[in-house]
């Protein structure tokens, strides 16, 4: 579940923009780096330093959909 912060960070994200959420330093073993090109949204989701998964999106909405689901 995402915090009020990490929905705002992602919906706010400029171009070429990392946001990371969740991970260790918050006491999660998952991870995701969400980064914004011109274009699109691509999440990458790790448990501790394994990618497990890569995904893209258009929208900012469809990103925090897919990690609130993960």
């Amino acid at each position: 579940m995402l915090t009020p912060t990490a929905k705002a960070n992602i919906e706010h994200m400029a171009e070429w923009d990392q946001v990371t959420v969740g991970g260790y330093v918050v006491g999660e073993n998952i991870r995701f780096e969400v980064n914004r090109t011109d274009k699109i949204f691509t999440v990458k989701m790790f448990d501790r330093l394994v990618l497990l998964n890569e995904d893209s999106f258009l929208t900012a909405a469809e990103v925090i959909k897919y990690i609130d689901r993960s």
